[in-house]
């Protein structure tokens, strides 16, 4: 199960990204360079063209970019489906952070085993902060958590619906099997939580 809305290959390196974002509470002025390790085989699908990868055009494009992706994470200390919407794909802060995003072959990877990924920060004042993301979240050795699908869950849903609709859905399709499809599709046209289901 994916828990970001991005090709695999990035997950590992995104992850990264946000746990330095998380714990040095970085800025875009804070950075000097990005250089992001990645297993060689991946290169093609997400590093390069380097030029088109610091600047995708669409939200497909973007899933596919370890410079955009990483740029964001940095930036925002997430990765959305908001990242891909257009307003995103335009924001001048995280472009020239991509622009200062690089890569290079990841010599520990074990890939194709696990979707690994390093990110590697360099400062303005000197620092090197570094954080490794050995196994990608999601993989059958590291699995997703019940919290961690919900919140996917609810972050995605906010998008369309209130929390307490999304509460609602949420709970008629974890009782699918105990009420009938038209409880769920009551649901989904707005109608509050049927008798029964819990929220």
């Amino acid at each position: 199960m994916k828990p970001l809305p991005a090709c695999h290959m990035t997950h590992a390196a995104i992850d990264a990204a946000i746990a330095l974002r998380k714990e040095y509470d970085l800025t875009a002025a804070d950075i000097a360079k990005v250089i992001v390790l990645v297993p060689e085989a991946v290169i093609p699908i997400v590093c390069e063209p380097i030029a088109p990868k610091r600047t995708p055009r669409t939200g497909y494009d973007a899933q596919f970019s370890i410079p955009y992706t990483v740029a964001t994470a940095l930036l925002t200390g997430k990765f959305t489906l908001d990242a891909l919407d257009p307003a995103a794909l335009s924001d001048p802060a995280v472009l020239g952070l991509a622009t200062r995003v690089d890569y290079a072959i990841d010599p520990d990877s074990d890939y194709p085993k696990h979707f690994t990924g390093e990110v590697i920060v360099q400062t303005h004042d000197g620092r090197m902060l570094r954080h490794r993301e050995a196994i990608n979240r999601g993989a059958s050795d590291r699995p997703l958590s019940n919290a961690d699908i919900d919140a996917k869950y609810f972050e995605n849903a906010a998008r369309t619906v209130d929390e307490t609709r999304a509460a609602h859905i949420r709970a008629a399709v974890l009782d699918m099997d105990r009420h009938p499809a038209s409880a769920l599709g009551d649901i989904l046209a707005g109608a509050t939580a049927p008798q029964g289901v819990s929220v």
